[in-house]
């Protein structure tokens, strides 16, 4: 019985030891998305979406913290062929998880660098051929900077898409498309 108790007090004691390390939350925001790559005769324009979701902080040492993080965001642009004057909406929602190593310099000022993994949920495309077009994976890197007092965060990023948005055409040209989104927002840490 001595050996089950010691057992579950150095458990007990090692699970508060680093609890201190490991702190949850959840964070939301703004997205401004665009795409970016080299086409000749279309036009985008940026459009306006948000992320929201959760994450897991796991610090590694004073300065040091690795942030997975799994949220709902949408990207996308608004697109106009040239020569066309509509202009549609291309508007992607993904379940992404971001996985952010986070340095914190000095002060309240972090800066945070990792990949970005998302996963194709839902989109507004109405045209069934374009729509079967939009991949379904999208990888990205991720970059940017912030300040955290206490348990509250607000900060910006940068996505930069690693990978194709879609394999369409808009007349003879086969636009090379990646995601391109700038995040602003705010994280509650507990």
């Amino acid at each position: 019985m001595k050996k089950l108790i010691l057992l579950f007090s150095l458990v007990v004691i090692s699970i508060a030891g680093y609890s201190q390390l490991i702190k949850t939350g959840i964070k939301g925001g703004v997205n401004i998305s665009n795409f970016n790559g080299s086409v000749n005769n279309i036009k985008t324009e940026s459009l306006l979406g948000f992320h929201a979701g959760l994450f897991l902080n796991i610090g590694l040492g004073n300065v040091i913290a690795l942030q997975p993080e799994a949220l709902i965001s949408t990207s996308g642009a608004k697109i106009t062929e040239v020569g066309n004057t509509s202009t549609k909406d291309y508007k992607l929602t993904y379940f992404t998880v971001p996985v952010m190593l986070k340095i914190k310099p000095f002060g309240p000022l972090y800066l945070e660098l990792g990949p970005q993994v998302g996963f194709k949920i839902g989109d507004n495309i109405t045209d069934e051929t374009i729509e079967q077009e939009f991949n379904n994976l999208d990888l990205s890197a991720v970059g940017g900077l912030g300040i955290q007092i206490k348990g509250l965060s607000i900060g910006a990023r940068y996505i930069a898409g690693l990978s194709k948005v879609a394999d369409f055409e808009f007349g003879s040209t086969k636009p090379d498309f990646k995601n391109g989104i700038i995040q602003a927002g705010i994280a509650i840490r507990f």
